[in-house]
């Protein structure tokens, strides 16, 4: 192959661009189709083949199908098209207030989960779930109407002889797990539930509780949404909360329970605000909310990304930027040009210089990590490479090792901080080829690698 190939060594660089070019196009377009056809079952095996295939294959098929010599594909294909018309669809929540939420699944199925507060319950039900015996978890009655084929599941029927049960009802799947863990709630009466939808989505609701050794487990789950209590008073506050969301690492979590039971508002601003937590969802009474599956790797590989980056000398550094109107308002200066900022050491943990506009401040009492980027007095920026405790707007976190952040940002010298929106796309062709490798596998790859 090499000797053959040795007239073109020449122009190698432009060959190999041009097969990559036609690669990544082909790739596109049947790349999908490979994963179709490696994921297909034997129903769609049955309708790509001609008659004479389907009637060896009837067994196949799917079960309850009766499959027609002379038109084969036409109920496999109206399943597969229903079946995929639901996969596609989002489950969508209604925040009710308090700890109450109303959940309609992608089929049309409508889950109550600690019925007490707000309105929303004349939606027929087909399944509530109770975390606990607390009256303002349990206010069943306030459902008008159940389907015939409405199950409720409590925390006696999620938690049996030490054992926390899953319950696989076909449009979704409901996973108890570990909850309590204060004077107020006794972990043996006390559960939360993850929900798994069948668009894939995720959505853990902590029920009363305080910090569960099982939390750091849900990290391994990867989970879409996590609700978390944080009243203070029955439960652990925000500022524990915020920790365990921290620990659980779900790509989106929404504080609630976060005031007592009496409160007539069912809600609070001012704690839910002061919740810090990558990702956070502050939902109002009377609010919906969409669930949907993220996927790991995040956004498009191939499509470009603004992100914040830092650079400081020769490094750069990506920032994972908050969820507040702080980082919103920050990220739109920026999008008219960089910005050049003079940082000055101060105290021997954090770097701070002047803005050239003032931005909204949303200050919390927090204690700051190494490597945050802090907004003080709405017009003066910060990075921490050591703790302190104060009330600060916190606009992102850089991405970073404490190594990486020392390293750029300690010491008593002063520095040039570049802040500018950069683009996320694949860097080398090598990120390319890697792309189409998770498509075709190494073997198909060889003569490119070969002309390289």
């Amino acid at each position: 192959m090499r000797i053959k190939m040795k007239s073109f060594m020449r122009n190698k660089k432009i060959i190999s661009l041009v097969l990559i070019a036609i690669v990544m196009l082909y790739s596109f377009v049947s790349c999908g189709n490979n994963t179709e056809k490696t994921s297909s079952s034997g129903s769609e095996n049955v309708a790509a083949k001609s008659t004479e295939v389907v009637s060896k294959k009837k067994t196949e098929a799917v079960a309850t199908e009766t499959v027609s010599s002379k038109k084969p594909t036409e109920p496999l294909t109206e399943q597969r098209t229903s079946e995929e018309e639901v996969m596609s669809k989002p489950a969508k929540l209604l925040y009710q207030g308090h700890a109450s939420v109303r959940i309609q699944t992608p089929e049309g199925k409508t889950i109550y989960v600690d019925p007490f507060f707000g309105t929303g319950y004349d939606v027929p039900a087909g399944l509530i779930l109770m975390t606990h015996g607390h009256y303002d978890h349990t206010k069943t009655d306030l459902i008008t109407t159940k389907a015939d084929d409405c199950r409720t599941i409590s925390w006696k029927e999620a938690f049996i002889s030490g054992e926390y049960q899953s319950f696989n009802l076909g449009y979704v799947k409901v996973e108890a797990v570990e909850a309590g863990y204060n004077k107020n709630h006794d972990k043996k009466e006390c559960v939360g539930y993850i929900l798994t939808f069948s668009n894939g989505a995720t959505v853990y609701l902590s029920g009363d509780t305080s910090t569960a050794p099982g939390m750091s487990e849900l990290a391994d789950r990867h989970l879409d949404y996590a609700f978390l209590c944080c009243d203070g008073v029955y439960n652990m506050d925000v500022s524990e909360a915020a920790e365990c969301a921290r620990t659980i690492g779900a790509k989106h979590t929404i504080p609630y329970h976060m005031v007592p039971s009496d409160n007539p508002d069912g809600f609070d601003m001012s704690v839910a605000e002061s919740f810090d937590a990558a990702g956070r969802i502050i939902l109002r009474p009377g609010e919906d909310l969409v669930l949907e599956k993220e996927t790991e790797e995040g956004p498009d590989e191939m499509t470009p990304t603004a992100s914040l980056v830092v650079t400081v000398g020769d490094k750069s550094f990506s920032v994972s930027l908050e969820n507040n109107a702080s980082a919103d308002a920050f990220f739109e200066k920026l999008k008219t040009g960089n910005v050049k900022i003079e940082m000055e050491d101060y105290d021997i943990f954090e770097k701070v210089g002047n803005l050239p506009w003032s931005l909204p401040t949303n200050d919390t009492s927090i204690t700051t990590k190494q490597g945050d980027l802090i907004l003080y007095q709405g017009n003066k920026i910060t990075i921490y490479y050591d703790e302190n405790s104060w009330d600060f707007t916190k606009l992102g976190t850089l991405n970073a090792t404490e190594e990486e952040i020392r390293e750029s940002f300690g010491g008593t010298e002063s520095i040039t901080a570049d802040f500018y929106l950069g683009v996320m796309v694949p860097r080398t062709v090598k990120e390319v080829l890697r792309m189409l490798q998770r498509c075709y596998g190494n073997k198909m790859l060889d003569n490119i690698f070969l002309l390289g």
